[in-house]
């Protein structure tokens, strides 16, 4: 055969367009400003074309194939779970709202005279901040951002985004920080409830037992008042007015240019807890009146407030078929005006425990924070999936905060780990181990075949995971062993339907689930040592990459040809992968370069 080989000399980066080489890739931190850039185009030239001849192998040392029985139907099955979405044990259900929404009480204001003091900004503290970590000791993919990453603490009350892309992450004793994704400008102001921006850009700090501090950038002016009160909750509405929440006191409203600062008057507002701005500019808040709590709403003309129900809910979320989720003590509860219905989920549809924090996607699935778990509830709410992050977000008289990012990136600021990144938009991924059912945690490779069924390399064993079944099926170390320290799995493909090459270490296997047997070839470490990818050609004939080059095994004839991996055409001994294009070219990629052959 007569064939024309190209040498690239642009080398192993192109090897980022074949997908099937694409075996190991680098994850960019989503807070890295910097790590996402314009794609360049550059040439891409070959050498001229050359002709080769491959090595003929003696048919005298190609060892005979071997066949065993293997039905794979017949292997024994264990359970196996995988924690994807699941329907939930029955549909949730909406019930009548038992409120008027015509009985409106007035509100009445006190106003009060303002004792502020300006001065200057103080000077941060800036650090170099290390990127976000793979969170350790849970099953699910999560990034952490904590002290050792260079946060000034893990307690954390509250993370807002500027428009600029770099964020504010208010934490309790450690300071206000200010990330940019490489460095954090840190200010000492201590025991911070909660921070928000008012329309100018200024960002509002609650302090306890020190009240509040606006810091104006433009200005460069730091603004004190309410001295020595304790603020938990700061809201800016659409009016531009600043509403705080003072700690068994009061329920406070400021406009932004601090001149006017007034006191809702009614009783039971003396003990809030948190509000929230909605789609139409009322303002829900809960609070505790004459022992009960109560979760009210005001008008967004501000002059009346409606009381809906007893709840004091310690956490607001708007989703956007405009429901209102609230914190609940049993389950998640959710609240429409328009419609004037009630949503509850609990463990009658399957979720356990109460919902502290809320949050929704951008593919519109809500996310419910417990304690130290979320589960995220599909867009049509008919499923759910959990996630243990061992990280709480709720204590005694604390509670931490969620957020979204420009990017739809989930924050979840945590009280004891920092906070947690998570990409909705990814595959929400788990980690799975011999803990899970898996025969070892090394896995090396992996195939789906067209039933649908997850094929798993590891050493010495083949899982094969039915999702359709919950079950998974080994092939054991008697049927794939090969005597050898590094007898691992490196390569799994379905070359036709329910036929599965697998690599030998030497040589290698195939699976003939229509005839219920496996074969193995070319047993011997000096013909096809390490197999790492596998093609089939229109003859019949496999095309095999491994550490001894690249290879044309003929089944029906048993015969063998090679092109060493020390050849001038290769110059290198390992051969990674093999791909074919759509004008019939195989694209062989070597740990030294890129071979294209035309056949």
């Amino acid at each position: 055969m007569r064939i024309t080989i190209y040498i690239n000399i642009i080398g192993i980066f192109v090897l980022a367009s074949l997908s099937s080489c694409n075996q190991q890739f680098s994850m960019q931190d989503d807070q890295d400003l910097s790590a996402n850039q314009v794609p360049i185009s550059r040439s891409f030239e070959l050498t001229t074309p050359q002709t080769i001849e491959w090595e003929m192998v003696n048919p005298d040392s190609i060892p005979a194939p071997k066949t065993y029985p293997l039905d794979i139907d017949q292997l024994p099955a264990r359970p196996f779970s995988i924690n994807e979405f699941k329907a939930l044990k029955s549909p949730i259900e909406e019930s009548p709202l038992d409120y008027d929404p015509q009985k409106k009480i007035p509100l009445e204001f006190d106003t009060v005279a303002v004792e502020k003091k300006t001065s200057i900004l103080p000077t941060p503290l800036v650090t170099r901040m290390n990127k976000p970590r793979i969170l350790n000791g849970t099953s699910s993919g999560m990034l952490q951002l904590s002290s050792s990453e260079g946060l000034p603490s893990n307690e954390i009350r509250k993370v807002l985004q500027n428009e600029d892309g770099s964020y504010w992450i208010a934490t309790f004793e450690g300071g206000l920080c200010l990330y940019d994704g490489k460095d954090s400008y840190i200010y000492d102001y201590r025991n911070i409830w909660d921070i928000a921006l008012d329309q100018d850009g200024k960002l509002w700090v609650a302090t306890g037992n020190n009240g509040v501090y606006v810091l104006d950038f433009k200005k460069r002016t730091e603004t004190h008042f309410l001295a020595k009160k304790t603020i938990l909750t700061l809201l800016c509405d659409s009016q531009d007015k600043m509403w705080m929440i003072e700690w068994r006191e009061a329920t406070w409203v400021m406009d932004s240019e601090m001149k006017h600062l007034r006191r809702i008057a009614n009783p039971g507002f003396e003990r809030g807890f948190r509000l929230i701005e909605d789609h139409n500019h009322n303002i829900w808040l809960g609070h505790l009146s004459s022992g009960q709590n109560v979760l009210s709403v005001m008008g967004k003309n501000r002059e009346n407030y409606t009381d809906i129900l007893n709840l004091g809910p310690g956490h607001f979320f708007q989703d956007s078929d405009h429901r209102m989720w609230l914190s609940n003590r049993n389950g998640a509860m959710a609240i429409s005006l328009e419609k004037q219905t009630a949503t509850n989920i609990d463990e009658r549809n399957g979720f356990y425990g109460n919902a502290r924090l809320y949050e929704e996607d951008n593919q519109g699935r809500l996310w419910m924070i417990k304690n130290d778990t979320i589960t995220v509830l599909s867009k049509d709410r008919t499923q759910m999936k959990t996630m243990v992050t061992n990280s709480p977000v709720s204590l005694p008289q604390k509670i931490g905060c969620v957020m979204k990012n420009a990017k739809g990136v989930i924050w979840i600021g945590t009280l004891t780990k920092g906070i947690l990144l998570i990409d909705p938009d990814g595959p929400l991924p788990e980690h799975l181990d011999v803990l899970n059912g898996l025969t070892s945690s090394e896995i090396w490779s992996f195939e789906q075949d067209h039933r649908g069924n997850i094929w798993m390399g590891s050493r010495n064993n083949i899982d094969i995971y039915n999702p359709s079944t919950g079950t998974i099926k080994t092939i054991g170390q008697s049927i794939v062993y090969n005597n050898s320290a590094n007898n691992r799995i490196s390569f799994i493909k379905e070359i036709e339907d329910d036929k599965i090459f697998v690599d030998g270490v030497h040589g290698f296997y195939l699976i003939d689930r229509t005839e219920n047997v496996i074969t193995r070839y070319l047993d011997d470490v000096n013909l096809a040592n390490r197999v790492f990818g596998a093609l089939k050609d229109e003859t019949g004939a496999y095309w095999l990459s491994s550490s001894n080059g690249l290879a044309i095994y003929n089944p029906e004839t048993n015969s063998l040809k090679m092109l060493p991996g020390l050849s001038p055409h290769l110059d290198s001994r390992r051969v990674i992968c093999i791909e074919v294009d759509g004008s019939g070219r195989y694209w062989v990629a070597t740990d030294n370069g890129l071979a294209i052959i035309d056949t």
